[in-house]
Parts: structure tokens; sequence; C-alpha cells
């Protein structure tokens, strides 16, 4: 009990419990709390969220793209982006799944983690990820329009992004004349042929 110190020792445990408090004081300011999530966008639970958003968290104080940990049920690939002091942007690098709710889990330093969801729209309605998908469309796949393509000797069909498969329908026509009639094909229509690979089958 304190009244079994002298004056003396009262007096120095009353510095000592200044001194320490003072050190509580200054190791509290060298160690800030960590941010907090001000706001989000989509706002949390949103509904009919267009599947190719741009998602944003905003913080009350400046960040870093290191202080944070996102993950993403189901999962999804993002690039993300410090867009002002206080602000990271995310975007997916493909659509999102229709009539789908995303959990959000974001770790902020050691703080517990700060959890948020929306659901995507039904059907794509974005015109501008519609725009993205034509133009990638005609970018990897230019002559969609004009494919499958057939003669009495070979079939032609896009197995992947800019390459051509031949299937051929007669033993007298070698792969590498087929080749040939199918470059052919595709300079005839406007589309250099070196642009292709080409698939014998």
């Amino acid at each position: 009990m304190l009244k079994q110190f002298s004056p003396r020792q009262k007096v120095l445990l009353l510095i000592l419990g200044g001194l320490f408090a003072l050190l509580l004081i200054f190791f509290s300011q060298l160690t800030p709390p960590s941010p907090i999530i001000t706001k989000t966008k989509p706002l949390d639970k949103a509904v009919d969220v267009p599947l190719l958003p741009t998602i944003e968290l905003h913080f009350d104080r400046d960040i870093t793209l290191s202080d944070i940990t996102l993950s993403v049920a189901p999962f999804i690939d993002l690039r993300s982006t410090l867009t002002s002091p206080t602000t990271i942007t995310f975007v997916p690098t493909s659509p999102l799944t229709p009539t789908t709710t995303y959990v959000f889990s974001v770790s902020i330093l050691d703080s517990s983690p700060y959890q948020f969801s929306f659901t995507t729209q039904s059907t794509q309605t974005d015109q501008a990820l519609l725009d993205r998908l034509n133009s990638e469309l005609d970018r990897d796949y230019p002559l969609a329009a004009k494919t499958p393509y057939e003669t009495p000797q070979f079939r032609v069909v896009y197995s992947a992004p800019l390459t051509l498969k031949i299937t051929l329908k007669s033993s007298a026509l070698t792969p590498d004349s087929a080749t040939n009639q199918v470059q052919d094909w595709v300079k005839a229509r406007g589309i250099n042929p070196t642009t292709h690979q080409y698939i014998v089958e």
C-alpha cells in the first residue's frame, strides 16, 4: 500500500508515474492508428453494378498501395492505382460475372479486415464495356463474320485469337497447299495473312 512508502519514495513514485504517462503519449504519436476507409465505390451492398466497374476505396488519411491487402470472393484479377493520396482505385482486367455477389476484404496495415460487397447486373448494358468487347473481337477475330469458311476441300474456323484452324476434307490437298489457299482468302478480305497463325488438321 502507498502508506508503506516514505514521503520521499511517494514523490519518486509520482515522478516515475508522470514520466511513464509521457512515454505512452510519445510512443502513441510515433505509431499513429491505421487509415480508416470512409467510403467505397460501389457502396456496400450495391446492386446492378456494371460488369466492368471502377472500384474505389477512400481513406481518412494518406495511404499507399503497400499499406493494404485486398482479397475478393469469388476471385477477380484487378489492376490497382493510387489515384490520389487518400484514394485507391481498382479495375477488373476482364468483365465480371452477371448476377454475382462479390465480397471484398481489405486489411489495412495491422488492423482488422474491412468488408464490403456488391452484386453485378443481370445483363450487359454498359456501353463502354460493349464497345471494348467489340473492339477486342475486331482485334482478335477480324474474320469472325466470315467464318466458318468452307470449300469442297477444307473448312476454316477460329480456334483462338488470330489463329485459324484448317480441317482438310480431301486427302489430295496437302497442308501447305491448304494453308496457301487460306492465306489468299484472308488477303482477299483485306487482312494481312501474316497477322494469323494457321493450324492444319
